[in-house]
């Protein structure tokens, strides 16, 4: 042991502890668990608990161990013996004492239990710290049991399957009233759940008595038992329901209901009136409202018609993409009750046509033709209720009627209109009956054109030689908005020359167009809408062309303003408008490129020439039409599109997503950064021009987020050509993380709940709520000034203070030997001022402009509980509350006060 540390334990001189701060740690590290053992000899005595010297000693000298593990990494081989003295206060009373005191025991074993787990990913430490660390749930006292809960769940994020052993003791915590350690559960679940099976009645009884943080932890454990075993919760949907009133809890609870309902729906239908409120005051959970009605509405006629009068009365208020959503689900209800469809199209399309998007027409247009289609079939069933069919055979109207006797309902008339082939729009699918196909000598020389919707055409390799085209397969409708499927690699170094020429094909003059590309001539025919192409089209011969030649132009910049593109710089940025204004709706056919691509509109008197911007620059296009190849992004998100919007909507509500994001590069090191504004915009607004901003360790889980919630706002199916996609991918590619590209990280699994809780921690711990939080009723992420408009006039008015009390300021010379004096703090508008005893001179008030940073200090030293510190450019204060909630309160306020007066800064 060294010599100083010897003298200080064997002694107990409290005079030369001080100076064991002055020894290089290199010095101490062979002796930690030498001098840890001696530690729980001192402390194991009985006098112990009444020799203040003795304290003071141990804890000086477990500051200063701890410190020196800290700094060099040395936590798994000095583990064995920090263990064996965070066990050896198990031995000893732990309650608070009358005072409120922590007793010398409890102390220890919060300085010992904090150094351990800042070491909470490292499996071996957990192996021999876990089984010790539950034990202190239940020695009686709450605020150590509190701050052990936080760790338990930092530990849960990477050691679950040690803590599933323990699950008992932490259950048992819970509902004895420590509700934040809740937070653990959905990690235990994952990996032993029969122990929290049985526990489920008493897990969901406790709903009304936590906060909506630990409300939203336990709905978190919910969601996972509505997954694998939803039996277990069908007795508890009435507590359940009650959390549906909670702008917070709302989604989370009508997410599990969904998942209950898509195994069972009875067992909600006395809950329909509830869900509906909860979509009424919260417009954010109409989807997933809609889409539990749509399963509930197919168990009979009577619940169809209510989920569809319901579904129907919100379609004039919505976006684009909920629309389309809701449309779905009505599409499903009316798939099921095919005689309810012409009883509400009317209602729908009165409500829908006057702002729809072409998605939304096309979406209106199948379910007309399901109408039609009801309308006939019930027709035809009426019209063979007698089991007597009339047939008209040939095409003389001398030709007798032919009259056959049928079965009833066994023959469809040939006027239903024909639909043999699949339509399939963001989900929404059309399948027809496949009794209509036409057989294959009629399909090879067909094809189906509708008025709504693009041709796309299916054609194999060219010929070199084009004198004459033919048409290798039959037009085949794939998509809605005629997105080819069929493409041909156009080389960049080639020019690509295009003409119209007219020609003539049995006395009929047909427009075509006509590609050149390296040696290649490709001819299409531009055909009406309104009739069908041949199968195999004979030779075409031209006859005096007419040439419009198209010329290349130059590229147009379509970056955003804000994005930073050059490849030297060494910040990359991209940004993400707030949610609250982007509009929902975007074009079908609205594209953009940095390249321009000329493409030829064609009307019935004239050949108009305009230019439309493409999403793809280079790569795969058309030969035909000049429409992009879609990418592996673009692929994955029309395929995922209502998940990821399904997603989103329960994200925002726990984690605001950011502005902008950008990437520093610093002494070979790289950071990201996200910036985050208000969106209520209100009077006194705190971040209406500045940004929140925020250096953060989890770049992987916000880009991804970014990505998401870009994808949730748009209507259609994002690629990385788009500039907003392009500048995140910037931004990681720049970042160089954990070795995945781009499009791995896109792709990926959505962020777990784990990723979100960091994420919130990380916001936490950067203060972001103090300043920030989340408006239910208006859907956003306010500041708090915008949330709280009555309580700005604190912050406005120097004479009316904000917050005011007694603190405890910690002053002395030396930082091991201050001590607490008690003073009265005022915190107005523009200072920080205060009062002490009458001896003491005047002191000049602390002005706002003046604090660089506040920061709670509370869960980081023990031997400082409930305090915070203050920076200023010249000096640090040090202060203390009553208790942690008063800390929390102060600190809050002093970040707003710091968020507003540099706000006022910036106006100015």
């Amino acid at each position: 042991m060294h010599e100083l540390f010897a003298q200080v334990l064997n002694n107990r001189d409290l005079s030369r502890a001080g100076d064991l701060f002055s020894i290089e740690d290199k010095n101490l590290v062979s002796d930690i668990s030498e001098v840890l053992a001696k530690i729980e000899e001192i402390a194991s005595a009985s006098d112990f608990t009444q020799n203040d010297n003795n304290q003071s000693v141990v804890e000086i000298c477990i500051t200063r161990v701890t410190s020196a593990i800290r700094d060099t990494g040395t936590i798994e081989q000095h583990a064995p013996a920090m263990v064996s003295l965070l066990e050896s206060c198990l031995n000893h009373d732990l309650r608070p004492l009358p005072k409120d005191e922590d007793p010398p025991h409890a102390k220890i074993a919060s300085d010992i239990v904090s150094c351990i787990f800042l070491n909470h990913s490292k499996k071996s430490i957990m192996k021999l710290a876990l089984p010790v660390a539950v034990k202190f749930l239940h020695r009686g006292n709450k605020e150590l049991s509190r701050n052990l809960s936080s760790y338990l769940s930092l530990a849960a994020i990477n050691n679950a399957e040690l803590l599933a052993v323990h699950v008992q003791p932490i259950i048992d915590s819970i509902i004895s009233g420590n509700y934040s350690l809740a937070r653990v559960l959905p990690q235990i679940y994952v990996v032993n759940k029969e122990p929290i099976h049985d526990h489920v009645m008493a897990l969901v009884s406790l709903l009304p008595q936590c906060e909506n943080s630990e409300k939203l932890s336990l709905l978190n454990l919910f969601g996972l038992i509505a997954k694998y075993k939803p039996s277990l919760l069908e007795s508890n949907l009435p507590h359940l329901s009650e959390c549906l009133t909670i702008s917070s809890t709302a989604a989370s609870a009508l997410q599990i209901f969904l998942d209950m309902a898509a195994v069972r729906p009875q067992s909600f239908t006395e809950h329909v009136q509830k869900m509906k409120m909860a979509a009424e005051l919260q417009p954010g959970t109409l989807v997933l409202v809609a889409r539990i009605l749509g399963i509930i509405g197919k168990l009979n006629m009577e619940r169809a018609k209510d989920s569809l009068e319901f579904i129907i009365s919100h379609l004039g208020k919505v976006d684009q993409w909920t629309l389309m959503a809701l449309l779905r689900i009505i599409k499903g209800i009316t798939d099921t009750f095919p005689s309810l469809l012409p009883q509400y199209l009317t209602s729908i399309c009165n409500q829908v046509e006057p702002s729809a998007s072409s998605n939304i027409r096309i979406y209106l247009q199948q379910l007309k033709m399901d109408c039609r289609a009801s309308k006939t079939q019930q027709q035809v069933i009426n019209q063979t209720a007698c089991g007597i069919t009339i047939v008209k055979v040939g095409g003389n109207k001398q030709d007798p009627p032919h009259v056959s006797l049928t079965p009833l309902s066994t023959q469809i008339p040939s006027s239903l209109p024909l639909s043999s082939l699949k339509t399939t729009h963001n989900g929404f699918k059309d399948c027809r009956s496949r009794n209509n196909l036409p057989g294959p000598a009629e399909a090879r020389s067909m094809s189906q054109l509708g008025s709504l919707q693009a041709i796309n055409r299916s054609m194999g390799r060219l010929p070199s030689s084009m004198s004459t085209l033919y048409y290798q397969s039959a037009t085949r409708l794939s998509s809605p908005v005629g997105l080819h499927t069929s493409m041909m690699r156009l080389g960049s170094s080639t020019a690509m020359n295009r003409s119209m020429t007219a020609i003539s094909y049995k006395n009929i003059s047909i427009p075509v167009t006509r590609v050149s590309s390296g040696g290649v001539t490709v001819m299409t025919a531009l055909t009406s809408p309104q009739k069908g192409i041949s199968g195999s089209m004979p030779t075409l011969q031209e006859e005096g062309p007419v040439t419009v030649s198209i010329g290349n132009t130059q590229p147009t910049a379509t970056h955003d303003s804000y994005a930073l593109r050059s490849s030297q710089s060494t910040s990359t940025t991209t940004s993400v408008s707030p949610s609250s204004s982007i509009p929902v709706s975007a074009a079908v056919n609205s594209h953009v490129t940095s390249s321009p691509v000329t493409t030829l509109a064609y009307s019935s008197n004239n050949h108009t020439m305009q230019n439309a911007k493409l999403r793809n620059a280079s790569g795969r296009i058309s030969v035909f039409e000049p429409y992009p190849m879609r990418d592996a992004v673009q692929h994955f998100c029309e395929k995922h599109l209502d998940k990821i919007k399904a997603y989103m909507v329960k994200v925002f509500v726990k984690i605001p997503l950011p502005v902008r994001c950008t990437i520093e590069e610093r002494k070979a090191k790289k950071h990201a950064k996200i910036y985050f504004l208000c969106q209520g915009k209100g009077e006194h607004c705190l971040y209406n021009k500045a940004f929140f901003i925020m250096k953060t360790r989890n770049p992987r889980v916000w880009i991804h987020l970014m990505f998401l919630a870009l994808q949730a706002r748009s209507s259609i199916a994002l690629s990385t050509r788009e500039a907003s996609v392009s500048s995140l991918k910037n931004c990681w590619d720049t970042l160089k993380a954990d070795n995945k590209s781009f499009l791995t990280l896109v792709t990926s699994a959505f962020p777990s709940a784990k990723d979100q809780d960091m994420l919130i921690n990380e916001l936490r711990v950067a203060r972001f709520f103090d300043v920030f939080e989340y408006n239910g009723p208006l859907n956003i992420w306010g500041c708090f000034l915008c949330n709280h408009p009555d309580r700005a006039r604190g912050f406005l008015q120097d004479t009316q203070p904000v917050i005011e009390g007694q603190l405890k300021e910690k002053k002395g010379k030396w930082k091991i030997f201050r001590r607490w004096r008690t003073r009265y703090f005022t915190l107005s508008a523009g200072h920080l001022s205060y009062r002490g005893t009458q001896d003491e001179k005047e002191v000049q008030p602390i002005d706002i402009s003046q604090i660089r940073s506040v920061r709670a200090i509370s869960s980081r030293g023990r031997n400082i509980p409930k305090a915070f510190e203050i920076f200023t450019n010249e000096k640090t204060f040090v202060l203390k509350a009553k208790d942690s909630k008063n800390t929390e309160q102060w600190v809050q306020c002093l970040s707003i006060a710091m968020a507003h007066n540099h706000a006022k800064d910036i106006s100015h």
